[in-house]
C-alpha cells in the first residue's frame, strides 16, 4: 500500500522508498525513513499535500512524494 492510499487518522509503518536518489535523500533528512511509524494528520482541500505526523514533528509531503513511499498499515 502506498502512503497516498491511507486515510485520516490512519497510521502505518514505512516499508519502503520508491524514488530517485535525491528525492530519497531529501525524504530521509525529513526523518521519512523505512521502518518510522506515522499518522496522517490531514490532508489539504485539494488533497496535493499530505500532512503526518512522526516521533514528534510534523510534515507536509505532496502527494507525489507520498505515492512513492511504501507502508503496511498499523493498528
Amino acid at each position: 500500500m502506498l502512503l497516498s492510499d491511507l486515510k485520516q487518522k490512519q497510521s502505518a509503518i514505512i516499508t519502503k522508498i520508491n524514488s530517485d536518489e535525491e528525492t530519497e535523500d531529501r525524504l530521509y533528512s525529513l526523518g521519512l525513513v523505512e521502518g518510522i511509524q506515522i499518522l496522517i494528520d490531514k490532508y489539504s482541500m485539494a488533497k496535493q499535500t499530505i500532512i503526518i505526523s512522526l516521533q514528534s514533528q510534523t510534515l507536509a509531503i505532496g502527494l507525489g512524494e507520498a505515492k512513492q513511499i511504501e507502508v503496511e498499515i498499523t493498528k
